[in-house]
């Protein structure tokens, strides 16, 4: 009882310790709940932007209690954050991107922030940034393993009691997990993080006590840190080393997966080196020492390959953060390698910058990307005499080699919707067959080859209003022999005039039969293949008559209308409805 009481004791300092924080985190309690009231609500901005307030919030009272002592100088601090959050929220605002590229923006600032909060009370103070860095550590899986016990046991109060006492409405657990999650584990996140003390500031006994129990290493941590985190790392570390050695005249340069598996490696290595540097086992000092050099060459390697690959296929938003993830481990590197623990502080403020640099214009991952894009695709473009003035002029005289680079660039283009901002590429070019009219061949060549000649129709959505007032039941379906499996049937069944029947739909390899069935009778059979042949001789956008395919027998008519077919070599797949009329 004592151990709980002095743990809510130190929520409500840390409630005092940051009075604002409580607003901005009631905040984000209200949008949240919003948005699970309401599937429509859409404050996804202001969400996000609430989130990176509450971070700002922290710095800005740590800053304070580092350097400064006057009310009215926290005042213009907690100001400055919120102009600083109000700045974000404009500037995710203004922007074209998607809300993928978004959340992305907002990972990475969160990060910086996380980072300046752990790297701020060590600015000119004895405390270093890796005790800092054990502190907050700490603090979080504290945190994780009491919101993961009281989410668990209020989920199994509230399903006990939605099924035993009364019902609970639906949303009623989102609710609690909302209440938990935004306001019960930030405070008490901060809760254990001490006072450090400042330039104005000075701890008493308690306090320094507090601090120094904060930054100590649990004796569990350290024994999985020597006996199980090191030994494994080095065992990785060995084997990461004879894979480069042993092909770095071949594979190493080309092979994707390995590109992630050392950027997992990387970051996992970047924090076992911080962590371990308060440890003082033999070996692991022993470690600590070797690691940082060893990691040196391979990141440089690795950064040497990213760039490589980027002289193929352009500068992508995640190869940009790859390299911009590989500078700073290099600086890692170099910093615990040849720099005392209190230089060593030096990294976080390499992360802060480099972060800045990745999401703030003209610098971003996004704004790079997509120059860099368009200038290779110009370029391409130029060297086919396909391009002058910001106009595109079709051909079909071009290389295997250059249609593929153009056909990736413009995938990337499209994919992030950069389309936007470029006045001369039309936003729907990879739609259907807009870019074989745009460019004067099919996008993808050397994938054409492989798989035949592609085809698509579609029905356009302005065309999809459907007069069903001459069938009696109507029956949306999609359909593929793509990894077809023969007797793959999908049932529909439905009753009229008291008869039940049954729409069954046998999907192979070489065929989709929709069959008509009452009481296992077959009535009549259809090959929606030959439906979609049909459709296709029509072209790539269709009228809602060319889409339509009616057929009669003796006791039902039926008609196929078809919204999207796609035919490869030897497969198809599409949408279709099934509209049906029992003749009486």
């Amino acid at each position: 009882m004592n151990r709980l009481k002095e743990k809510l004791e130190n929520v409500k300092q840390t409630v005092t310790r940051y009075p604002l924080l409580v607003l901005i985190l009631l905040g984000v309690f209200i949008v949240n709940w919003m948005m699970i009231e309401q599937t429509n609500f859409k404050y996804g901005t202001l969400q996000r932007t609430l989130i990176i307030t509450v971070l700002l919030n922290i710095v800005a009272q740590l800053v304070y209690e580092r350097f400064f002592k006057q009310p009215k100088e926290r005042v213009l601090l907690y100001g400055a954050a919120l102009g600083l959050s109000v700045g974000f929220y404009f500037l995710l605002k203004g922007t074209a991107l998607t809300d993928e590229q978004k959340d992305i923006q907002t990972g990475v600032l969160f990060l910086a922030l996380w980072i300046a909060m752990i790297w701020v009370p060590t600015i000119k103070h004895r405390l270093t940034f890796n005790r800092s860095f054990i502190v907050v550590f700490k603090a979080f899986f504290t945190t994780l393993l009491f919101t993961f016990v009281m989410s668990l046991g209020l989920s199994i109060i509230i399903f006990t009691i939605d099924n035993l006492l009364f019902p609970l409405p639906f949303e009623f657990f989102s609710h609690t997990l909302n209440i938990i999650i935004t306001i019960f584990s930030p405070l008490f996140f901060l809760s254990l993080i001490p006072v450090y003390g400042g330039r104005f500031y000075r701890l008493n006994e308690q306090q320094e006590e507090r601090v120094a129990a904060a930054t100590s290493i649990p004796l569990i941590l350290e024994r999985l840190l020597t006996y199980i985190i090191v030994p494994l790392v080095s065992i990785y570390t060995v084997v990461v080393t004879i894979y480069i050695l042993m092909n770095i005249g071949q594979a190493f340069w080309s092979n994707d997966l390995l590109e992630s598996i050392l950027i997992t490696y990387i970051a996992i290595v970047v924090i076992v080196i911080i962590l371990i540097s308060e440890v003082d086992q033999p070996f692991v000092i022993m470690f600590r020492k070797i690691l940082p050099k060893v990691l040196l060459p391979i990141v440089a390697l690795q950064m040497i390959s990213s760039l490589l690959s980027i002289g193929d296929v352009g500068i992508t938003h995640g190869r940009y953060f790859v390299l911009v993830f590989g500078i700073f481990a290099m600086i890692t590197s170099v910093l615990y390698s040849f720099f005392t623990k209190h230089q060593q502080g030096w990294i976080a403020v390499a992360f802060i910058v480099l972060s800045l640099l990745s999401i703030l214009p003209p610098t971003d991952a996004f704004t790079v990307s997509r120059v860099n894009h368009v200038q290779a695709l110009e370029k391409v473009l130029i060297k086919n005499g396909m391009f002058e003035n910001h106009q595109v002029t079709a051909s079909s005289e071009v290389s295997i080699h250059d249609q593929e680079k153009i056909s990736q660039f413009v995938e990337y283009i499209d994919q992030m919707n950069y389309t936007q901002k470029i006045s001369w590429l039309p936003s729907n070019i990879m739609y259907l067959h807009n870019f074989e009219q745009f460019f004067g061949f099919q996008p993808f060549p050397e994938r054409n080859m492989n798989t035949g000649t592609y085809q698509s129709s579609s029905l356009p959505y302005n065309q999809m209003v459907i007069d069903v007032s001459d069938y009696h039941h109507v029956i949306p379906l999609s359909v593929s022999t793509y990894n077809g499996k023969e007797g793959m049937t999908e049932n529909n069944s439905f009753t009229h005039e008291q008869k039940t029947y049954q729409v069954s739909t046998h999907m192979a390899k070489e065929e989709i039969i929709i069959s008509l069935k009452e009481n296992n009778e077959v009535l009549g059979e259809l090959n929606v293949i030959d439906v979609f042949d049909e459709v296709l001789t029509h072209g790539n956008e269709l009228t809602l008559e060319q889409a339509t395919v009616t057929k009669t027998y003796e006791r039902f008519n039926l008609s196929i209308v078809v919204s999207l077919v796609n035919r490869g070599s030897q497969d198809y797949d599409g949408d279709i409805y099934i509209l049906i009329e029992v003749k009486e």
